[in-house]
């Protein structure tokens, strides 16, 4: 198994996703969501002509652990697979990741999919795993083009390790208590 930092993925932004960006660029109060990701563990054909009645069936799916603006024109990606995530101790391949959006009108549709690059990556029961993927549309800014309207996990996480987020709540290591509050 490669180390993390040497898996590489190859991935398609769909003709639907590129369409829908488009269209939401030029009307205004048109924008496209983020709203979860798949993994299936069948590998299909790597093309732009992929939707989502085209995608396998999968073993995992979840809202986007984070997506934030990269840029002009990028979105970053996070997903965790949580350690208790595939539906056996046995774990899972992960083949595809898909990228689900929602469009202006409220219908779900395939925005990417993402494939590790030469054989699939195995997920292990008990283990957290996170990915990050960033996808680029050149002439669409993403403020534009894209709603991102919900708090992500990982925010929420990022802000509960801050030392200064909850100054008035002791801590659990005797590190602040109650003395002089």
């Amino acid at each position: 198994m490669p180390a993390e930092t040497d898996i590489n993925f190859d991935i398609v932004i769909t003709a639907e996703g590129i369409t829908l960006a488009r269209e939401s660029q030029l009307n205004p109060g048109w924008y496209l969501i983020p709203k979860r990701w798949a993994c299936s563990n069948t590998r299909g054909e790597l093309s732009s002509a992929r939707t989502t009645s085209t995608m396998n069936d999968t073993w995992t799916s979840n809202p986007f652990s984070g997506v934030t603006a990269s840029g002009t024109n990028g979105l970053l990606h996070t997903i965790v697979f949580g350690p208790q995530e595939s539906p056996t101790e046995a774990g899972e391949k992960i083949d595809e990741i898909y990228f689900i959006y929602e469009d202006h009108n409220g219908s779900e549709f395939l925005y990417a999919v993402a494939q590790p690059r030469g054989q699939y990556i195995q997920y292990n029961w008990g283990i957290s795993q996170t990915f990050s993927f960033l996808f680029t549309l050149n002439n669409s800014t993403v403020d534009a083009t894209f709603e991102i309207n919900y708090t992500f996990p990982q925010d929420i996480d990022d802000h509960n390790n801050q030392l200064g987020a909850h100054p008035y709540l002791l801590a659990r290591d005797g590190s602040r208590t109650a003395t002089g509050i």
